[in-house]
C-alpha cells in the first residue's frame, strides 16, 4: 500500500461513519465498505461486500426502499449529490436511523460506474428530536391550559411567533400577529414605552422582567435574548402571565 493509500485509509477509519462504494442495482451491491461497517450494521464488511451473506439493501426497511431509489435515481440523472435518511435492521434486529449521502461516479463517456458515499448512524439524534417533539407537545398543552402567552420578535421588533391561551384575553389567535411590528401592535412610536424599551434591552443581551397593564389585563412579563446557532442575538423571546386576579 502506498503512503497516499495508507493516509487515505487512516482518514476514512477515523471518520464517525462508514464510507462505501456500491453498484446502483436492486441489491445496492457493495464493492467497498470501511471497517465501521460492523459497528453500524452488526455485520462484518466481508459479509456484505458482493452480497456474500447479505445485501446492504436487505438491511433497509422495505417501506423506505422506494423513496431511496427514486432520490438516488434523480440524482444520478442530474449528476448531482444525493442525501437519504432511512432505517436499517441490524444483525441484532436493532432498528437504526441512517444518514446516507453520496454521488454517482461516471466514466469519460458519461456512463455510471458506481455510487460512492458516506453513511452515519443518527439514531441518537433521532431519539433527541423525538423527545424534543414530545416536549414541545407537552409545552403546547401546558400553554393551552394556563393563562399565558409566549412570543418571539426579530431584531426589527417584528413578531415571528405567538402562542398560548393568554392570547384569547387579547382577542387574538396563535400567530395572528406574526409579521406585525411591535410598534404597530402597541400603536406607538415611543422607544421609551415600557414594552418597546424592554425588548430593546433584551436585544442588547439583558434579561428583562416587568408588570404591564394592557387591555384591562395585568401581565407579569419576562424576556430573554434569542440567539441563533452561533450565539448571535437575532431576536427576543418573551412570556407573559395573567396576574390580574392577584394584583
Amino acid at each position: 500500500m502506498s503512503d497516499l493509500e495508507q493516509y487515505t485509509s487512516s482518514i476514512i477509519s477515523s471518520l464517525p461513519g462508514m464510507a462505501y462504494r456500491c453498484l446502483f442495482d436492486k441489491n445496492g451491491t457493495m464493492k467497498f465498505l470501511s471497517k465501521q461497517c460492523k459497528e453500524i450494521t452488526g455485520f462484518e464488511t466481508s459479509d456484505i461486500v458482493d452480497n456474500k451473506k447479505i445485501a446492504y439493501n436487505d438491511l433497509i426497511l422495505p417501506e423506505d426502499h422506494l423513496k431511496i431509489w427514486k432520490n438516488v435515481q434523480d440524482s444520478v440523472q442530474n449528476k448531482d449529490f444525493f442525501e437519504n435518511v432511512y432505517r436499517i435492521k441490524t444483525k441484532n434486529n436493532e432498528i437504526k436511523w441512517i444518514w446516507d449521502r453520496g454521488k454517482g461516479i461516471f466514466n469519460s463517456q458519461g456512463e455510471l460506474l458506481f455510487l460512492e458515499g458516506f453513511i452515519e448512524d443518527i439514531t441518537q439524534m433521532k431519539k433527541i428530536e423525538d423527545e424534543l417533539r414530545r416536549s414541545e407537545g407537552r409545552n403546547s398543552i401546558l400553554l393551552e391550559k394556563i393563562p399565558a402567552t409566549v412570543w418571539t420578535v426579530d431584531k426589527d421588533l417584528v413578531y415571528t411567533s405567538s402562542t398560548g391561551s393568554g392570547l384569547s384575553l387579547l382577542g387574538l389567535k396563535n400567530d395572528e400577529v406574526k409579521g406585525v411590528s411591535l410598534y404597530d401592535f402597541l400603536d406607538t412610536d415611543d422607544p421609551d414605552h415600557i414594552v418597546i424599551s424592554s425588548h430593546l434591552k433584551a436585544l442588547k443581551g439583558h434579561s428583562v422582567s416587568y408588570v404591564f397593564e394592557f387591555n384591562g389585563v395585568h401581565w407579569k412579563t419576562h424576556m430573554e435574548p434569542l440567539p441563533d446557532m452561533e450565539g448571535s442575538i437575532v431576536g427576543v423571546i418573551g412570556v407573559a402571565h395573567d396576574i390580574t386576579d392577584i394584583k
